[in-house]
């Protein structure tokens, strides 16, 4: 059957297109004896053969169309300088082209039954996929799209696979690459199998977006990740990998991958991502690191992840990145490493905001274990308002740079597992509002030092922006909460009576703002009687600092004396120093004759004034450790303090010390009976309860 004007190259394309062969150029040239310009010349191929071929209606001198073969047309080294146009188009079998030279593939809205299959092909133009349907799977091994000049490498929009789609290294070892100004977009896409990008060059340092895959679809995995043979995924652009609004029912796999730059604004960006499995942004088995830069390096706000998210050994961000992993409103269903790799390779983020999970939400553990944080009047880890079903582990962390904090403002977690090397050294933490049940380390002492590294805003040692002291006190409470709840009441005392130190320390420096004491001080120095009347008006008109004043001193006296309540039979060992003390000093009043019998008669009588004094009969002995129990808790009697005073002077007899007079010793016994009361009033008020913890 006569053939029409084709090509003999067309023809021997058409024919073996008809009987399901594959058409290998360089065969059929070295068949013909074709070489040079001749060989060059009958390369080339008209993309409207094969388009009316493969729809079913090349028609060739008036005889019946031309059916190709189920296994479609097959071609191997043919170029196609007019491109192939295939828009609108329903064709009736595969296309299978391999290691051709294509101007470009418009293929919009096209329905192709079969693959679509563009092996080590080289097209210049790119290809344009928008609303096509491919119901079998579409791969390009090896090949490469667009040019840095270009719009699109691959545009695809709306497309619709009912397999797979295929854009990696060819068996032969060639790249798949992709320029453009929007080097692959895949937007509101739709593939039934897996996308896979692995080792794929995608996008340029000036691009817009390497991979646009907003809203789009995957029945199975994503893989934009370093290669078996070592070759890295790597995507470029301002916005490298867009993902959108995207749903993957597998998972996202980058092992090893390089996104962005320091030029990129976003390297991943995933607002509302969802994916049915897990999403790995780690290292690789052979140790390529992931690696994300990018002013926010990579974003999942929103985002739905149904197992876990694994981070082991990546590195996110640079030194002007305003974050590293920003992942507001996270939902995760599994577990969240923020961890080293196997090898040892320690994660790495950097940025205002390092790592950022604000209101997330996450089912499993999450893990900070072997991470490097680096940020500079930032925040090296927010975790605020976060929920966490699991344990929050952490040890073994670097944080570096300057005024960096980590915030659990608000944050819920089931366990803490932590160490002292899992936070930063200095005042850098905020717990106001985290709520944990358990403690994996009950140790007080690293406890005590956890609470302890709070910012001096919420320690009330440092004013905060609106110039006030405020200590935050739920930190110590929650703290006290569980390790009571744990089995450990007196560190979970100790650790209350530290927040009750910090309140002190928080009044005093409040008091150094209103200078009272300094006030108070230069009034009682000063000679200048009307000097001294304005100053103690300026003190009375100052009511706040005056009641501040007061609230400070009775907080002191119950630090010292009860431990602001939570050891209440402190007063006993107060009361007991008290009298241990009243006693060497009533034995040498005694002894220096300044002790005396308050009875007159007896007082006056010859015998006691003697040489040696001698009591009546009857009268009780002086005993002046009785007596010094006795004038501290004179609700006791114990026969000494109504028969016995100090004297009013030292008396001829006395050899004692010159401060030792009858003076000083009443003055003594007075301040000894006035401490004794309080003390013991300070004893029986914390017993009935009567003395606040709070």
């Amino acid at each position: 059957m006569p053939l029409g004007n084709l090509t003999d190259c067309e023809k021997e394309l058409v024919r073996c297109t008809r009987e399901g062969e594959i058409f290998s150029f360089e065969h059929w040239a070295d068949g013909e004896g074709l070489t040079g310009q001749a060989r060059d010349a009958a390369r080339s191929v008209d993309g409207a053969v094969i388009a009316t071929l493969l729809r079913g209606d090349l028609c060739l001198s008036g005889a019946a169309p031309i059916c190709p073969h189920p296994r479609g047309l097959r071609a191997v080294g043919i170029a196609l300088p007019g491109g192939l146009d295939i828009a609108l188009m329903a064709l009736v079998a595969p296309i299978e082209l391999t290691d051709c030279e294509i101007h470009e593939l418009y293929a919009d809205s096209a329905r192709i039954h079969g693959d679509l299959s563009l092996d080590t092909c080289t097209i210049a133009t790119g290809v344009n996929l928008v609303d096509a349907c491919i119901d079998g799977s579409l791969m390009m091994y090896g090949t490469r799209l667009g040019a840095p000049s270009a719009l699109h490498g691959l545009r695809a929009d709306g497309l619709t696979v009912k397999g797979s789609v295929l854009l990696t290294t060819s068996p032969v070892g060639r790249r798949f690459e992709a320029d453009g100004w929007e080097a692959i977009r895949l937007l509101g896409a739709s593939i039934g199998g897996v996308l896979d990008l692995q080792s794929a060059r995608i996008g340029r340092p000036n691009a817009d977006r390497a991979l646009n895959a907003a809203r789009l679809a995957v029945g199975g995995d994503v893989f934009l990740k370093t290669s078996s043979d070592g070759t890295r995924f790597e995507a470029e652009g301002r916005e490298a990998v867009c993902l959108v609004g995207a749903t993957i029912d597998g998972s996202l796999e980058c092992q090893g991958a390089r996104l962005g730059g320091p030029m990129a604004q976003v390297g991943l960006i995933a607002d509302r991502l969802i994916v049915k499995g897990s999403v790995f942004l780690n290292t690789s088995s052979d140790g390529v690191r992931f690696e994300a830069e990018g002013r926010e390096a990579v974003r999942l706000p929103g985002a739905t992840i149904e197992r876990q998210l694994t981070l082991q050994g990546a590195r996110l961000g640079g030194q002007n990145a305003e974050g590293g992993l920003t992942a507001d409103g996270l939902t995760v269903k599994g577990d969240v490493f923020l961890a080293h790799a196997p090898d040892g390779t320690c994660f790495e983020a950097e940025g205002r905001n390092a790592v950022r999970l604000q209101g997330a939400t996450i089912a499993g553990q999450f893990g900070l274990v072997g991470a490097n944080l680096t940020t500079t009047k930032g925040k090296w880890l927010d975790l605020s308002d976060t929920h966490l079903s699991g344990p929050f582990i952490a040890r073994s962390n670097r944080f570096s740079g300057e005024d960096g904090c980590v915030d659990l403002t608000g944050a819920h977690v089931h366990e803490l597992a932590d160490q002292r090397d899992g936070w930063p050294n200095g005042k850098s933490l905020r717990l106001d509002g985290l709520v944990y049940r358990r403690f994996a380390n009950c140790e007080y002492g690293f406890r005590k030092h956890w609470i302890g590294q709070q910012v001096p805003e919420h320690l009330g040692q440092r004013p905060n922006s609106g110039g006030r002291y405020d200590l935050r006190p739920q930190p110590f409470e929650q703290c006290a909460s569980v390790l009571r709840a744990m089995g450990h009441p007196i560190d979970a005392s100790r650790i209350l009576i530290d927040k009750q130190r910090k309140l002190q320390e928080k009044r005093l420096a409040e008091l150094r703002t209103f200078d009272l004491v300094t006030e108070l001080w230069q009034t009682f120095l000063s000679s200048n009687p009307r000097a001294s009347l304005n100053s103690l008006i300026r003190i009375r008109r100052n009511w706040p600092a005056t009641r501040l004043f007061g609230r400070w001193l009775w907080h002191l006296i119950l630090g010292l004396t009860t431990s602001f309540g939570f050891r209440r039979g402190l007063p006993v060992v107060w009361f007991l120093g008290l009298v241990l003390l009243g006693w060497p000093l009533y034995e040498l009043a005694h002894a220096n004759r300044i002790m005396v019998p308050s009875q007159p008669i007896v007082l006056m009588s010859k015998a006691y004034n003697a040489d040696d004094p001698k009591l009546p009969d009857g009268y009780p002995e002086f005993h002046s450790l009785a007596y010094s129990f006795d004038v501290a808790l004179p609700l006791i009697d114990l026969y000494q303090e109504p028969f016995w005073q100090p004297a009013g002077n030292i008396g001829e007899f006395s050899k004692g010390p010159a401060w030792l007079t009858g003076g000083t010793v009443r003055f003594l016994h007075i301040l000894h009976i006035i401490l004794g009361w309080g003390f013991a009033s300070l004893l029986v008020a914390g017993l009935a309860g009567l003395i606040r913890q709070d």
